[in-house]
């Protein structure tokens, strides 16, 4: 039985811009990513919202053709009676939920960037998305007080 439930997911935003600087004779493009988290836990630890913010590419380098943003919300539910180890929802939230919502925030990059029908498709490799944002120190946690 699920510890945490994944109920839906919601865009609050996504955008996309043309960088004027970009040189279009570079051989190497440049597009890093950043992400941020923000998990807002209600104060009687049964949801959450986690709210996750991601930047593709950039407009400063002359290298990077784009940028591209998105915000999406994604709610969880959580059932402590399964929680067997005693994890906690904290916890739960800090690692699955961000493996959980991690694919659907590629997917719209994704889907994003491949609409500009100038540049290549960015598709973000998999990785431990909670291990780099763990070590950027990029998750807060806020307890929703009702």
């Amino acid at each position: 039985m699920p510890v945490i439930t994944f109920e839906d997911y919601t865009v609050d935003n996504m955008s996309y811009k043309r960088n004027p600087k970009f040189d279009y004779k570079t051989e190497e493009m440049e597009i890093g990513a950043s992400f941020d988290v923000e998990i807002k836990i209600s104060d009687d630890d049964t949801a959450a919202i986690l709210i996750f913010d991601i930047g593709v590419g950039g407009l400063e380098s002359e290298r990077s053709p784009f940028l591209a943003k998105a915000k999406v919300n994604g709610f969880f539910k959580y059932k402590p009676d399964n929680d067997e180890e005693g994890v906690g929802f904290q916890k739960h939230m800090e690692v699955n939920s961000i493996a959980i919502l991690f694919p659907y925030v590629r997917s719209i990059i994704a889907d994003l960037t491949s609409r500009s029908n100038e540049f290549p498709t960015c598709i973000l490799p998999t990785m431990n998305v909670v291990k780099t944002l763990e070590e950027s120190g990029s998750i807060r946690i806020v307890r929703e007080h009702n």
